[in-house]
């Protein structure tokens, strides 16, 4: 049976066993193939990278987000990157050799900036995947209140980065705007000076125990908003970069609120971003969208029709069968 290592580099080695994306990769790879956990040594063995790529020698798939990783650029700072500069030829001269098997990313819009950046020629290489999860039991209790939920990520909580990055501030800002504790109630894990790590069923209980997940982040949480999904929760989101290509219009499991797109965010060839340009305590505009969208929520019956929805459109867009046939035509072809 082919096995590919799931390979991380030192400074985010502990993710591989941790993080659910990649664990669900570990526990339910296609059929006919074996995904393993480190192993560094078995060099005969093809990597599956998800972190900037490195020189090694080894075949590799390299797993992205956004093209930033590519470059290691920090997110946020993409403004006046030169995508005809030689950072990238040397990038597409990197992806254009035998040993580099592909990059693998479950944003459309990274296929559609890759093909940009390094050419029709290398889109051959250029993979499409969606995220994928197991199926969640759980039972959500009953309560007079509708349940609003605000976490940070794994890997930032209790950092002041992370709480404004992922829309802390307008999500607080936007609860108080509210004004109806007697209807709702707002729950924030993560927050400034809030280290604790939760553990995958520290994670269950919060999205079991909560109606609707909120995150209106400067660029898309994937991860987040998906499981979100899965959960039922209707999701209060930005229109920052990915949230449109996760929230279709007409899908009805969530809000997009304006106010991200065009000012920490936008499109000039490629997908772009300045975090320098956010506001210095909270963006009016966006608290005042958010605060909307959960006024809306208030309403049991579109509760309801919303959480339905957002049931289906995770059972659809995220079940681990799609996610391996697709991954499993890649690997089909590029191991035979």
């Amino acid at each position: 049976m082919p096995t590919l290592i799931g390979y991380l580099n030192h400074h985010v080695h502990h993710f591989t066993a941790h993080h659910p994306l990649y664990r669900s990769l570990i526990d339910n790879p296609p059929e006919g193939y074996r995904i393993v956990e480190g192993e560094e040594d078995r060099d005969s063995y093809p990597c599956w990278i998800p972190t900037c790529p490195t020189e090694t020698k080894r075949k590799s798939f390299v797993f992205i987000e956004d093209w930033h990783t590519l470059f290691a650029a920090g997110n946020g700072q993409s403004r006046d990157f030169d995508i005809q500069g030689p950072l990238v030829q040397e990038k597409k001269s990197w992806l254009a050799q035998d040993n580099v098997l592909g990059i693998i990313t479950h944003m459309r819009a990274t296929v559609a900036d890759c093909v940009s950046l390094f050419g029709k020629e290398l889109a051959h290489k250029i993979h499409y995947v969606p995220l994928a999860f197991p199926p969640v039991k759980f039972t959500r209790p009953k309560s007079d209140k509708v349940r609003f939920l605000w976490t940070s990520s794994h890997g930032g909580a209790g950092q002041e980065s992370c709480w404004r990055l992922r829309g802390g501030p307008e999500t607080e800002k936007a609860f108080r705007l509210l004004g109806k504790p007697e209807k709702a109630s707002l729950t924030i894990v993560g927050g400034p000076g809030d280290t604790r790590h939760l553990a995958e069923n520290d994670m269950h209980e919060l999205y079991s125990n909560h109606d609707v997940f909120v995150v209106p982040s400067v660029r898309i949480h994937s991860v987040s908003v998906a499981r979100a999904l899965m959960y039922g929760m209707p999701v209060i989101v930005s229109d920052g970069w990915g949230y449109k290509e996760f929230l279709p219009v007409g899908s009805g499991a969530g809000f997009i609120c304006h106010g991200q797109w065009g000012l920490t965010c936008w499109h000039d060839k490629v997908f772009r971003e300045d975090y320098s340009k956010m506001p210095v305590l909270f963006n009016p505009e966006l608290a005042n969208n958010v605060c909307g969208a959960m006024e809306v929520l208030l309403d049991r019956d579109r509760l309801e029709a919303m959480s339905h929805c957002a049931d289906m459109m995770g059972m659809v867009s995220f079940n681990i069968s799609e996610r391996n046939r697709i991954l499993k035509g890649i690997l089909d072809k590029e191991l035979s």
